[in-house]
């Protein structure tokens, strides 16, 4: 019999990739030094990581785009880059993402079945049926592409907060209790001024998804959608 997939626990990667290594930067600077709290913040997520991909034996592509976040930040403080570098870090990775969603539609793939229109999400083989007996698939294509564009503004207005963020908040020199204090700010912020109306936002595409695929397939919203 073939184990069934454990789901990542919201709160334990929250607390490893926010709370604590928010606290350590914070307030543990003054016990560890400057670079020894900078370097066990960075630390404490990509242990999680590593720990999370061994135990789960999978990991997501937000997941994956989140660790590379995290060793950009630590090398960005080892190497004494200033508040400028870090507000342009923070914005470049969402801006990418906005830009390959845009994109995307016009590859094999679309970005927005990671996002939103996924396997995890919907019943799409059902979807799929009910769109060619309808004949609404090129209905379907231009509700896609509103729902992409609902997406890739979630992603420029998360590079906007990022890089906002950022040019408010670091303002010390690296290698300082002062620039330590600051990146734990930033970091614990990061939630609620910037993930927060990002994931508004994609909930407003999830939901006109699902709403116009009702429409156009005359599915209920339970045939559509999966459930736990």
């Amino acid at each position: 019999m073939v184990e069934a997939k454990r789901d990542e626990n919201v709160l334990i990667s929250i607390v490893m990739n926010i709370v604590l290594p928010s606290l350590v930067l914070t307030k543990g600077t003054p016990y560890f030094g400057a670079d020894r709290a900078l370097a066990l913040a960075i630390a404490l997520p990509i242990g999680y990581f590593a720990w999370d991909y061994y135990t789960r034996r999978e990991t997501s592509l937000m997941s994956l785009l989140g660790f590379a976040s995290v060793l950009a930040s630590g090398a960005l403080g080892m190497f004494r880059a200033t508040g400028l570098w870090f507000a342009v870090k923070e914005a470049l990775l969402p801006s990418v993402l906005g830009i390959a969603t845009l994109m995307s539609l016009s590859w094999r793939k679309p970005l927005i079945n990671a996002f939103i229109y996924s396997d995890m999400i919907f019943h799409k083989d059902r979807i799929e049926q009910a769109l060619h007996e309808k004949g609404t698939g090129e209905r379907f294509l231009e509700l896609l592409k509103t729902v992409n564009l609902i997406v890739a503004a979630s992603f420029v207005l998360s590079a906007v907060l990022n890089f906002s963020l950022a040019m408010w908040l670091i303002k010390s020199e690296p290698g300082t209790e002062a620039f330590n204090s600051e990146l734990g700010k930033m970091n614990a912020l990061s939630f609620p001024v910037i993930a927060l109306p990002s994931m508004l936002i994609l909930a407003l595409g999830l939901f006109k998804l699902s709403k116009g695929l009702q429409k156009l397939t005359g599915l209920t919203s339970a045939e559509l959608m999966k459930s736990k």
